[in-house]
């Protein structure tokens, strides 16, 4: 699988697609149907779903506009991160069965939970 640059403003990161896909369904599911973020999920899922390798773009800049966004995204950052804790080596991969059924992506084994802890790191790096 291919890498995708994630840009905020003047700053932008690497990300692999497969650990910022992983990264981006636990913060959508720390949200827990909270409406703040919901259009900007949706262009997650659809970017994830259908931009080709390399190309997912998580439209930052167009949804995190102001302090508050910024701050409430952080947030949801930290959660995720505490969520990570929990589990020691792999993250099950049912925890996020909804959005990978979504996305269309089996996989076959839970998933390294350093491999997502180091995309939400990457995220933060740039919304900080």
């Amino acid at each position: 699988m291919a890498h995708s640059y994630i840009e905020y403003k003047d700053k932008n990161c690497r990300v692999h697609d497969l650990d910022l896909s992983m990264a981006c369904f636990l913060i959508m599911k720390k949200a827990n149907g909270s409406g703040k973020f919901e259009k900007l999920f949706d262009e997650w899922m659809d970017s994830i779903s259908f931009d080709g390798p390399g190309c997912v773009d998580l439209h930052l800049t167009d949804y995190l506009i102001d302090i508050e966004d910024v701050r409430d995204f952080q947030n949801l950052l930290g959660l995720a991160e505490q969520d990570l804790k929990t589990f020691s080596g792999l993250y099950p991969k049912s925890e996020l069965g909804e959005y990978l059924g979504k996305a269309k992506i089996n996989l076959v084994e839970d998933y390294k939970a350093e491999l997502i802890e180091e995309a939400l790191q990457r995220l933060r790096s740039i919304v900080d």
